[in-house]
């Protein structure tokens, strides 16, 4: 009878002990192998179009947009890269820039106004999407991006 009651307690507790451990997100094991192994990952806090303003109607073919990003990292901050896709096209890269500090401390976030004009070619209603990528030097495999969607009238 002894044995039965040590064998039961022994399968409850390994039961507890299996159900408690499901309580851990699915990726935070992978985010723990990357912080520990190579370093952290980059954080996009903000990306919007800054100008024309949002208040202001939708930009005409031919106008000059100004992106605001706000990113950070723990770790170094290799380089930042901006990406437009024109309607359903594939995606290009139009500029990439080496990593300069540039700190708010309003924010206390870095910023980077980045300028693109819309071709003249593109149709009305056509929506132009902007991608923002920061890469970390010591993960370069997983860049972080946010993208901001703009349609032309």
């Amino acid at each position: 009878m002894k044995k039965i009651k040590i064998f039961s307690l022994g399968i409850a507790m390994f039961m507890g002990l299996f159900i408690t451990s499901c309580d851990l997100d699915p990726t935070e094991a992978l985010r723990d192998i990357i912080k520990e192994d190579f370093g952290y990952l980059p954080v996009i806090a903000n990306f919007t179009l800054a100008s024309p303003t949002a208040s202001a109607t939708a930009p005409i073919a031919g106008t000059n947009c100004t992106f605001d990003l706000r990113y950070w990292s723990e770790g170094e901050i290799d380089k930042i890269q901006f990406w437009v896709r024109i309607g359903a096209g594939s995606p290009q890269l139009v500029d990439e820039k080496p990593y300069s500090p540039a700190f708010s401390n309003i924010t206390k976030t870095d910023s980077l106004l980045f300028n693109y004009t819309i071709p003249t070619t593109v149709p009305t209603g056509t929506v132009v999407a902007m991608e923002a990528r920061v890469t970390n030097k010591n993960v370069p495999d997983f860049p972080v991006s946010r993208t901001v969607n703009v349609t032309v009238r």
